[in-house]
């Protein structure tokens, strides 16, 4: 007994002579977790978290007060587009004042692998921030970032459409069998040198005209190296059963974890398939699979004004889109198809009408 006393003295010294580089204070704490709320102070040393108490003991460099805010773990971007404005810009603003510290890129098209036929296509969506383009693999471009610095975490996933467009182009058939093996083994490189897996994005062409066993075979490669197969699958409207059912039989075939990107029913008229569709998920994950989907929380959605365009009017790039505009019956064609097609293809049109007066 005679010697805990002097242990308890030494102890409550020590712990009172603690010193931080912050704390904060008065926040209400989201640990990511999925545990309630708590109040809490937060001790930060040497750019880690090192105490999260009610009361935290000893001094800091600086004190931050959160009264009113909720402090949480960085939040992590599953889809984000900001892979060419991160080139411009390391410390993209716009990601980091919305609390994220890890941004995801691939969603279908990655900024690698890289040939001629990548080049164009995307050099044209980044044009504004003048990006040369003159790297040749995912893994590249990743070591450029970090090289040039950036206020976030930074992964990727190879894009489907990317490994399509590389050996493809913007054609409408099905890969033969030395073409589909090239896109495997340039997945395989990029999975070799660190990317997260294969995503796609069946919305859009060219990624529209992949076959179901195309996007298998690439996910087995994936598979291979523990990697995730995430996809904005092919319809979130009137199709909207099959496509989940699609994705899912993807990752059963391939034996790879799923990630469903962005999951909704798109259009009011498919609202009510959403509890089916988070019934096949459901199912799907009681047979072993391991799939999760991700949404964003916000009603609306965006994206370019070509995607209200049918597929086989995009075959051959926007260059040959133009041209079968500028043709008079092609674009009655396809005038048509916008106004009244709701199957085969995600008509975005058709998705975000409510009155059909105020569109025609």
């Amino acid at each position: 007994m005679r010697y805990l006393l002097p242990v308890l003295i030494f102890l409550l010294i020590a712990c009172s002579g603690q010193k931080y580089d912050y704390i904060i204070q008065n926040g209400s704490v989201a640990d990511g977790a999925g545990n309630k709320i708590f109040r809490s102070q937060i001790a930060i040393r040497d750019g880690k978290i090192v105490k999260i108490a009610e009361t935290i003991k000893g001094k800091a460099e600086h004190y931050i007060d959160a009264k009113g805010k909720v402090v949480s773990p960085g939040f992590i971007d599953m889809l984000s587009w900001a892979c060419g404005p991160i080139l411009y810009d390391g410390t993209v603003p716009n990601v980091v004042q919305q609390g994220i510290t890890t941004a995801i890129f691939g969603e279908g098209w990655s900024m690698g692998p890289v040939n001629k036929n990548v080049r164009k296509a995307m050099q044209s969506w980044w044009r504004e921030y003048k990006i040369k383009y003159d790297w040749s693999t995912l893994s590249d471009y990743l070591k450029l970032v970090e090289k040039q610095g950036t206020a976030v975490n930074v992964a990727s996933y190879v894009g489907a459409t990317t490994l399509r467009l590389y050996v493809i182009g913007f054609e409408d058939r099905p890969p033969t069998e030395e073409e589909l093996k090239t896109m495997k083994e340039l997945l395989r490189k990029e999975m070799e040198h660190g990317a997260l897996g294969l995503a796609s994005s069946l919305v859009y062409a060219p990624a529209f005209y992949a076959s179901t066993h195309e996007l298998i075979e690439l996910a087995k490669v994936a598979a291979e190296y523990g990697g995730v197969y995430a996809s904005h699958i092919r319809s979130e409207g009137e199709d909207f059963i099959p496509a989940v059912n699609e994705f899912i039989e993807i990752c059963r075939q391939a034996n790879i974890r799923g990630e469903l990107y962005h999951f909704k029913a798109a259009g009011k008229d498919n609202w009510n398939k959403l509890d089916s569709a988070v019934t096949l998920i459901e199912k799907a994950k009681a047979e072993g699979l391991e799939i999760y989907a991700d949404i964003y929380p916000y009603t609306a959605g965006a994206t370019g004004l070509s995607a209200i365009i049918p597929p086989w009017a995009k075959e051959g790039g926007d260059s040959a889109m133009v041209e079968r505009l500028k043709n008079p019956q092609l674009r009655k064609k396809i005038k048509t198809e916008i106004l009244t097609v709701t199957k085969g293809w995600e008509n975005f049109y058709q998705l975000a009408r409510r009155r059909r007066k105020y569109f025609d």
